[in-house]
């Protein structure tokens, strides 16, 4: 079976469109607007996706290296792929007799839909005591959860669909994952939480099978013609929420309640009430609002104005403009170590001693991401006359 790069129904955004509650016609919508995957964010992501990636698969990548998308691997994302690689470590030592698979597609096409794989970032499978391992490498800062991570839950599915342990019983077969115990892991440096970077959801192979049915459900509905539109938090993960009737109208709706007049003194229930639903328009508003924004940038990376906004460049983070081996070199002279292989930045390098005026013309600071800025509608009038 031939199979496109990128899924119709993508693990990734199953969030999206596999809940009771979530959003089928996002489907079709993200098919229409797909996210671009040349921003700042998007290609530093990837880059550390392929380090963490060429690690596991016995690659030696040092600071500086250059990921196939162009862009470099800095300290930052060295020091942020050591959770995920430790915890994989613990888990083969402690289930010795596994196999690791990285980057591996799996598909779902028997128990989901035909337009349903994805691409785990580690699995680790022991066969002998009917045990799977998924872990998926987060590079974000917002905080995403492995308990009842439906990215996860299709992997799993993928990956018993497509182990090839079962001689006797069909693929496509629930009883194919009775017995066994399941792992999914999500690995988030960049978020601060008390839970920890690594976040675990233990599940049986039965548990796996009783959400199939939804599953297969969502994915149907989601690949009719007529896919419902569901507003909801999901939205701000929707790369068409700029151009989703729904969206706008949940928005105009959100925008036209905030500027109701209501009574100073509202019973308790009113309160709770207002609250409420106060709460809930301020996420479609939010979602609306990041994705025009989005719209907005695009537009002005083109060169067509936008009315009463411009973008300007953000300071991207500072780092070395010369090899390791002469950061090393420098630190020397002035009793520092920089190695690691040279993991410590030029602020840290400041902070450990190493003088300002020795680092001159050592140290760069690369534009980063374009931000959206306002102006003033004086500005803007006179832009567009």
């Amino acid at each position: 079976m031939a199979v496109n790069d990128h899924a119709t129904l993508a693990p990734s955004g199953a969030h999206i469109w596999a809940p009771d509650d979530g959003c089928r016609a996002s489907v079709a919508m993200q098919r229409a607007y797909p996210s671009p995957e040349d921003s700042p964010e998007a290609r530093e992501g990837t880059a550390a996706h392929w380090y963490v990636s060429e690690l596991l698969s016995g690659c030696d990548v040092q600071v500086g290296a250059v990921a196939p998308n162009g862009h470099p691997i800095d300290a930052e994302m060295v020091d942020a792929a050591q959770g995920i690689l430790i915890d994989i470590r613990d888990t083969m030592r402690a289930n010795p007799g596994g196999v690791l698979y990285v980057e591996r597609k799996v598909f779902m096409a028997h128990h989901v839909h035909e337009g349903c794989f994805g691409t785990p970032d580690a699995v680790y499978i022991d066969v002998a005591n009917r045990r799977v391992f998924v872990w998926d490498f987060k590079y974000g800062h917002r905080f995403v959860d492995a308990l009842g991570n439906w990215q996860l839950l299709l992997y799993l599915i993928g990956v018993l669909e497509g182990a090839g342990f079962y001689a006797n019983v069909p693929a496509h077969d629930p009883r194919t994952f009775n017995g066994w115990s399941c792992y999914v892991s999500i690995a988030q440096p960049r978020n601060y939480h008390a839970v920890g970077p690594i976040r675990e959801w233990h599940l049986a192979g039965e548990q796996v099978a009783e959400r199939i049915p939804q599953l297969r459900q969502a994915a149907h509905e989601a690949m009719q013609p007529d896919a419902p539109y569901r507003t909801g938090d999901h939205c701000r993960d929707c790369s068409g929420r700029h151009a989703c009737p729904a969206l706008q109208r949940a928005g105009a709706l959100a925008m036209d309640v905030s500027m109701q007049a209501q009574p100073v003194d509202l019973p308790p229930h009113a309160v709770g009430l207002e609250l409420r639903q106060i709460d809930e328009a301020l996420k479609r508003l939010e979602a609306r609002k990041t994705g025009l924004e989005e719209q907005a940038l695009g537009l002005l990376r083109g060169g067509t104005l936008v009315p009463f906004f411009s973008a300007e460049p953000t300071s991207g983070q500072e780092r070395w403009a010369i090899p390791t081996d002469q950061v090393v070199a420098l630190g020397k002279i002035f009793d520092v170590d920089l190695r690691k292989p040279a993991t410590l930045t030029p602020n840290q390098a400041r902070k450990a001693g190493v003088p300002d005026v020795a680092m001159e013309g050592m140290s760069e600071r690369p534009r980063g991401a374009l931000r959206l800025v306002r102006v003033k509608d004086d500005a803007a009038k006179l832009a567009f006359e």
